[in-house]
Formats: C-alpha cells, sequence, structure tokens
C-alpha cells in the first residue's frame, strides 16, 4: 500500500536550481568535451556521472528520471529495498555510461559501482575548488553528488553501498512507477 505524498515532488537538481529536464542528460551532452578539454580525472568524474544518472533513470523505468520522490516516497522504496534482503549477486554488480554503447554489453571494467562512484563524488568536492573548472563540470559534480545522496535515501540507514541486481532494479523501477501513478 502506498502512502500519499506528503509534499510536492522536486524538479530541480539540489545545489543547481536547474530543471532535472534540462540536466539530467549534461554528463552524456558533455562527455566528448571532457574527454577532449578536460584532464583525465575530470573527464571520468563526469563519466561516473552518467552512468549513475542512467542507473537512477532505470530505477524510475518506465517513467524515466524527471522527478525525485518525496521523503515518504523514498521512505517506501528504502522498506522495500530494505525487504530485498542481503544479495550476494550484487557484489558483481555495476552501472555503465550510456554514451557509445550501441547495444548493453556486461562489462564491469567499463563499468561504475557504488563505491568507484562515492571516490569520484569525493574527487569531484576537491575539484570544486580549482580555478578555471568550466561551468558544466561544475554541475556535473553537483549532479553528481545529488544523485548519490539521493540513493542514500533509498537504502536507508547505510546508504548506497552495494548496485542492485537487473532484477531488483526492476522491481524496484515497479514500485516507484506506482508511487508515481497514484
Amino acid at each position: 500500500m502506498t502512502q500519499p505524498a506528503s509534499a510536492e515532488r522536486q524538479r530541480t537538481v539540489p545545489g543547481l536550481n536547474l530543471d532535472i529536464d534540462d540536466v539530467i542528460d549534461t554528463p552524456a551532452q558533455v562527455a566528448a568535451i571532457a574527454d577532449a578539454a578536460s584532464d583525465r580525472e575530470m573527464a571520468a568524474i563526469i563519466h561516473c556521472t552518467e552512468a549513475l544518472a542512467a542507473y537512477v533513470a532505470e530505477l524510475h523505468a518506465p517513467h524515466g528520471f524527471d522527478q525525485f520522490l518525496t521523503p515518504a516516497e523514498c521512505a517506501q522504496v528504502t522498506q522495500f529495498i530494505a525487504g530485498l534482503g542481503k544479495n550476494a549477486a550484487r557484489a558483481d554488480e555495476f552501472f555503465e555510461p550510456r554514451t557509445g554503447l550501441e547495444l548493453r554489453r556486461r562489462n564491469p571494467a567499463a563499468g561504475w559501482n557504488a563505491t568507484t562512484a562515492r571516490e569520484a563524488g569525493v574527487r569531484g568536492t576537491e575539484l570544486q575548488t580549482h580555478e578555471g573548472l568550466p561551468a558544466y563540470a561544475l554541475e556535473c559534480i553537483a549532479l553528481l553528488q545529488a544523485l548519490i545522496a539521493y540513493l542514500d535515501d533509498f537504502h536507508g540507514t547505510d546508504g548506497f553501498q552495494e548496485v542492485l541486481t537487473p532484477q531488483e532494479r526492476s522491481k524496484v523501477g515497479e514500485l516507484i512507477s506506482q508511487i508515481l501513478s497514484d
């Protein structure tokens, strides 16, 4: 049973004051620019942001990620994920960037996991103070931090520590679809 939303869903990315529709594809749009113009570390952070945005969008399927769930709705997802229990298969799970992928192939070496996403978030925070960092890079760092915080809400007390399996992502997507339809 779903609970009614206690507050209006947020459509802006925290810290950016930009609508999700305008920002969610930013990592994909700037990936080539980042590869050519930024140092490798910043490009890697941008690619991680792109991959994590795709992961969150997958969790919001089939609606897509166009609004953040309210805290009460996030609590429903947290409870659902906790109810899934431990799953050893999650240790091998990852998410991967969309850019340039003609076919979705399972390639852990080209993907990201919760640990590398957190590391990219920490490094991005450190890089935010560097002079001359392009605006798109700052936006991607803020988006990465917002997405990690959002996933922390989904995963409860321990936060985002592992990537859900494709089957679990599908189940979470069904729940979020139901929440958004109510």
